[in-house]
């Protein structure tokens, strides 16, 4: 229930943003492009174009695929909800697909002359939610303390980040798209931790059906604490 609330919001600031962004094409966006056209050079473009394949489709979905199949496994060895990897990585997927599909129609918003990427940027929004959600059930198992927290979150931001620059370097996006999709993709990603993190908490074991049980069930009187004394 709130995690669908939680991405309504979402879709709702997207098509805000989007709205607010197209008025930067002109006075931001053609400017960055020009800047980058001229300050780029072609020894790199092939190296930037592998490093943005991370963020494709495929690639992040192959991703998913191999991490659930690993995380049940670790589930399953682990004795805890065996289909809470798929259900939660696989709900990612299907919601960032859809979500972000929805919103670069409604916007439908232009793209640089020298790729076809629109707002938001899909790649960003699918490092984030998708290699978000894998990271989240990952520090989970791991129990993983404050330092490799850390760690792992700065690693998911810096995967967003190298893959947004690397869409604007080869001309697949405008830089307000790339924007758009940090922001898209942070919003998402914050409703997919809120939501994961009670599919994620570990149940209490049942209270022992033993003596010491029954006592904290049913703790003695005073009145018979004062006859056995």
């Amino acid at each position: 229930m709130l995690y669908g609330a939680g991405i309504f919001i979402t879709t709702a600031v997207g098509l805000i943003l989007g709205e607010v962004l197209q008025r930067f094409e002109h006075p931001v966006d053609w400017a960055v492009f020009h800047w980058v056209e001229d300050a780029s050079g072609q020894g790199w473009l092939h190296a930037m174009t592998a490093l943005g394949r991370m963020g494709d489709p495929w690639p992040t979905r192959y991703t998913a695929i191999v991490a659930i199949v690993i995380l049940t496994g670790v589930a399953i060895a682990r004795r805890e909800r065996f289909w809470v990897p798929a259900g939660f990585i696989g709900g990612s997927v299907v919601v960032e697909k859809f979500d972000q599909t929805a919103l670069a129609k409604i916007v439908d918003r232009g793209h640089p002359p020298t790729g076809l990427g629109t707002f938001p940027s899909g790649g960003c929004v699918r490092i984030l939610v998708i290699y978000g959600a894998i990271m989240l059930v990952v520090l989970a198992y791991l129990r993983a303390g404050r330092v490799v927290r850390s760690f792992g979150w700065s690693l998911i931001a810096t995967m967003a980040f190298a893959e947004g620059y690397t869409r604007i370097y080869v001309g697949k996006h405008w830089a307000t798209d790339v924007l758009g999709g940090w922001v898209l993709g942070g919003l998402m990603l914050a409703v997919t931790v809120f939501a994961g993190r009670a599919l994620l908490a570990r149940e209490r074991p049942p209270l022992p059906a033993g003596r010491d049980g029954a006592a904290e069930r049913n703790p003695p009187s005073a009145a018979a604490a004062a006859d056995v004394s």
